[in-house]
């Protein structure tokens, strides 16, 4: 195995800006990673031009039409897909259109990657992104530093999402295959499934990359009332990452591992996010009542 080698996965739909700016802070910070982009059918203009765009430079892959068990948004399905087309010697890392690499991604970051999965058999999936700061509270109480793997591990959280698995992680082929692996449908399913087959999910102490924040509701999906107006409360745009300069990256390597990673202690935004800590969804810590309304208009006839 080339352990100086990276494959990097895009999840793609509907978003063009922001998949150029992903694919932008690849080609700044691991610009000798392989990239494959997994586009879930694009129906957006500016989304199929940058696709058309990006395809001169990358494999583009997109489900099959003729399959009647594809539909929008069918992320595992997509992932599935594109783990079974990689060579069993590949270590590879998952992003989604709406994130973006923040560092450079050095020899020694590929080391520890590599690292993590040699010296625990059983590991099975490294998260690479910032913690949220919104989670603050909770990843204070859950984690735990192993200083033998150099990985946070969440042990206080039974078996909830981003215990095991998370839908976005760095993985080795050979690892997952070697548990006859295939993703399922939700990422509920898939950390009971990989708390069947492997320890605990590391979380990397210096992590390379992070969801932006504020981002708009997508996918066609019904952009109810109550969304357009959460959007509007939290001032729903583009913010991307400034890259971590020289003395932010040291602060990020060099500090205790007791202080955690969590994105805003770290990163900037331009401009500046309007809300803090950042949201990742319109009606996250929204008041009650406007998640109550989103449901109720949901389910009303079009």
């Amino acid at each position: 195995m080339d352990k100086t080698k990276l494959t990097v996965l895009v999840f793609s739909f509907n978003r063009g800006q922001f998949l150029r700016n992903c694919i932008d802070s690849i080609e700044r910070f691991a610009p000798n990673a392989n990239v494959l982009i997994i586009d879930d059918l694009s129906d957006e203009k500016d989304t199929q031009v940058a696709l058309e765009e990006l395809g001169q430079r990358y494999s583009i892959m997109q489900p099959d039409l003729d399959s009647d068990q594809h539909k929008l948004g069918g992320l595992y399905e997509n992932m599935q897909k594109a783990y079974k087309s990689l060579s069993d010697d590949t270590l590879f890392c998952c992003l989604q259109d709406d994130m973006q690499l923040v560092r450079e991604i050095r020899p020694e970051d590929l080391s520890a990657m590599h690292e993590y999965f040699d010296r625990n058999p059983n590991a099975g999936f490294l998260h690479h992104a910032f913690m949220k700061g919104h989670q603050r509270s909770r990843y204070e109480k859950s984690s735990r530093f192993d200083n033998e793997q150099q990985v946070y591990v969440r042990e206080s959280e039974g078996k909830r999402v981003g215990s095991y698995f998370s839908a976005v992680f760095t993985a080795r082929v050979d690892r997952l295959k070697s548990q006859d692996w295939n993703f399922v449908k939700g990422e509920k399913a898939n950390n009971t499934k990989a708390s069947e087959s492997f320890d605990r999910m590391g979380y990397m102490r210096n992590p390379i990359a992070h969801w932006l924040p504020c981002v708009p509701s997508h996918r066609h999906k019904r952009k109810t009332w109550a969304i357009r107006l959460a959007e509007k409360r939290t001032g729903a745009g583009y913010y991307p990452f400034l890259p971590l300069t020289e003395q932010s990256l040291n602060d990020l390597v060099s500090r205790e591992a007791q202080v955690l990673p969590i994105a805003e202690d770290f990163l900037e935004t331009t401009p500046k996010a309007p809300v803090e800590p950042w949201i990742y969804h319109p009606l996250q810590d929204a008041p009650r009542w406007l998640y109550l309304a989103h449901r109720l208009e949901s389910k009303l006839p079009r």
